[in-house]
């Protein structure tokens, strides 16, 4: 009775965590006890715009989707799909590991606190896990619905798509989160901490996204997809557009294989291989962190003072005259 009463309070607790930091980020108190009309229409643009660009990275979504359709490259849709939520994954939840799951404000206030560790790594890791899941929407909603339109697939797929929303972005996120902590390791040894911090991240992206791509082989280029002379489609680059296309997404993201397998074909052990990674790999990343959390974030975090400081005349006052200076 003890034990079950002990989990309950530790997912309460969690939850509570998970609460107060959603509420911090959206900046929900701002809006009901704030009393400078200033700060509150900031809050209100900031939030329009933001609200703003993600509908037209919807619609961007849902446009590209779109041009593959018409093109005859419907199939290339749900692996294109997966491949950009992950990307957008791995590119916030880089920028947001230093700060949210390594060296964050509160973390001395919170480490006090009589709460389990496990307790607060979860909670941060779900933080973490709604955001992205929620960027994982804005893109798979859109190009899911033009590839149903365009395909009109069988049951099956809309349950695999559905499960796909809550599954996509848990491999990248723990890619993220480690890249997240070389970058702070890397950073923090350095007065300017923010700027290095930022550089590294844009590096590390561009590295993910451009290094598998140059990789990739194929001689179809998009000026051969049309003919010089009459303008009409070049059927023959078309045909050898599509394995061009599908082996480079494979190449930046291998479990986009699987998950395209299951949602095209309905291959149900693709998926089940790809839930099984998925899950099994946020776990175990989140165990082995547990273990060793406070160890790394001291060592993530902590400032080398400089030893070649020589010591000189050191003046004596009054405490009055100190409290003046």
């Amino acid at each position: 009775m003890n034990t079950v009463n002990a989990k309950t309070a530790g997912k309460s607790l969690c939850w509570l965590l998970v609460k107060n930091r959603l509420t911090a980020q959206l900046g929900i108190n701002v809006f009901r006890y704030e009393k400078d009309k200033r700060k509150r229409t900031n809050k209100i643009a900031t939030a329009v715009a933001i609200l703003f660009c993600l509908v037209m990275a919807a619609v961007y979504c849902g446009s590209m989707a779109y041009g593959y359709a018409y093109l005859g490259l419907t199939e290339l849709i749900p692996g294109i799909a997966l491949m950009i939520s992950s990307l957008m994954t791995l590119f916030f939840t880089m920028f947001k590991t230093n700060g949210e799951l390594f060296g964050f404000k509160d973390y001395d206030q919170v480490m006090s606190l009589p709460i389990p560790l496990k307790t607060v790594i979860n909670s941060r890791f779900i933080n973490m896990y709604l955001w992205n899941t929620f960027f994982t929407l804005i893109v798979m909603v859109p190009m899911g619905i033009i590839y149903a339109f365009f395909a009109k697939p069988s049951f099956v797929f809309y349950l695999f798509w559905l499960a796909g929303f809550f599954l996509t972005c848990l491999i990248p996120t723990t890619i993220a989160a480690v890249l997240g902590a070389v970058i702070t390791a890397i950073s923090s040894k350095s007065r300017y901490t923010s700027t290095i911090a930022t550089i590294l991240s844009i590096v590390f992206v561009i590295a993910v996204m451009v290094l598998p791509m140059l990789a990739a082989t194929g001689d179809t280029g998009p000026g051969q997809l049309f003919d010089s002379e009459t303008g009409n489609i070049n059927e023959e680059a078309f045909s050898a557009l599509a394995p061009m296309l599908s082996d480079t997404i494979y190449r930046i993201y291998p479990p986009a294989i699987l998950f395209t397998k299951a949602t095209v074909n309905g291959n149900i052990l693709s998926f089940l291989l790809f839930a099984g990674i998925s899950v099994g790999w946020y776990a175990l990343f989140v165990l082995v962190l547990s273990m060793n959390y406070k160890q790394l974030n001291t060592a993530l975090t902590t400032h080398h003072s400089r030893a070649d400081y020589k010591l000189e005349t050191i003046q004596q006052g009054s405490m009055l005259f100190a409290l003046y200076k």
